[in-house]
């Protein structure tokens, strides 16, 4: 191949086998050849050269500067990552999630399926795992408790070097309360499903993080977003003294929290609580939070007594 045409050996004697146009890449698939340029890609008849699928450049990168053909899957490569024809999409691989850098030279595969990509800077690899649903959520599932666990809530944390945990830091979250409840949920049907034990212990340890957005403030029924221990975080309004030595709370408290409240309330009411005490236990955190919704007309009143837009107070309709 060279930029402007395809040529093929025949007897010592190489003889034109297609004419083209920024040509950059070629592939082999059954009868035809796949042929890349720095517009598309389009594809030509393995022994006569002559076109049997029209250019498509609406890729995720047009300009193509390798390709691979393995078994039913098409790899392309770019100077912007590399992507992976599917059936009605193509699969994007880019950025740190993926590759050092995004300057894809050349793609090559093993005899187990896995990718290489090679940049001017490494080599890079996905690897195909076969999982079932059960150990894809076991992965997920222990990752939460390794490295996202703060008081019952999961939250995010952000690393001081990318990719190194050894740097990473847990951070609070305007939403801990909404994610939180995600996982919440997710234990929830676990047990249900399941049975497991630990499953059910992991719900209660987090509702106590939910009952306590209530204690940890001095209004009746407002319900923190968090909370953190005292002097972490500096120097935001939000954030206020708690009436128990040693301990902050988050305010500006919003109505997509209330909602988590609400979902985490339901699933545990009809799977986890299995009790009379248990049952009054769910009821009564979100008795309390209504209580206080219905008592200062429809809203959520923060601390300040006022209504501010998206934060302090949030009108429920």
């Amino acid at each position: 191949m060279t930029s402007e045409a395809i040529y093929k050996l025949e007897k010592d004697k190489w003889t034109e086998l297609h004419r083209g146009k920024d040509l950059t890449a070629i592939t082999f698939a059954p009868n035809k050849i796949i042929v890349g340029t720095t517009d598309g890609y389009y594809a030509i008849d393995l022994y006569t050269g002559k076109e049997v699928m029209k250019k498509n450049n609406k890729l995720p990168v047009p300009n193509i500067t390798d390709l691979l053909q393995v078994n039913s899957q098409l790899w392309f490569a770019s100077d912007d990552g590399a992507f992976l024809k599917e059936p009605n999409r193509f699969r994007y691989f880019a950025g740190r999630r993926w590759l050092d850098q995004n300057d894809v030279i050349d793609i090559a595969s093993n005899s187990k399926g896995d990718i290489y990509f090679l940049t001017p800077t490494g080599l890079n690899k996905v690897k195909y795992l076969t999982l079932t649903l059960a150990d894809k959520a076991e992965k997920f599932q222990n990752d939460i408790r390794k490295y996202h666990m703060r008081f019952g809530w999961v939250n995010e944390f952000k690393y001081g070097k990318p990719g190194d945990l050894k740097t990473a830091v847990s951070v609070d979250h305007d939403n801990d309360g909404l994610w939180t409840s995600l996982y919440l949920g997710s234990q929830a049907f676990r047990y249900a499903t399941t049975g497991e034990e630990i499953a059910r212990r992991y719900v209660w340890e987090s509702f106590e993080s939910y009952e306590r957005l209530l204690t940890v403030n001095p209004l009746k029924g407002f319900p923190s977003r968090t909370f953190e221990r005292r002097g972490i975080i500096f120097n935001h309004d939000a954030w206020r003294h708690s009436q128990e030595k040693e301990w902050d709370w988050k305010g500006t408290t919003s109505t997509d929290e209330y909602i988590a409240y609400l979902f985490v309330a339901s699933v545990i009411d009809e799977f986890v609580a299995e009790t009379k005490e248990e049952k009054q236990r769910v009821a009564d955190f979100i008795d309390a939070i209504m209580t206080h919704i219905i008592d200062n007309d429809y809203y959520f009143v923060d601390y300040d007594g006022k209504l501010r837009d998206g934060a302090g107070g949030i009108q429920i309709t």
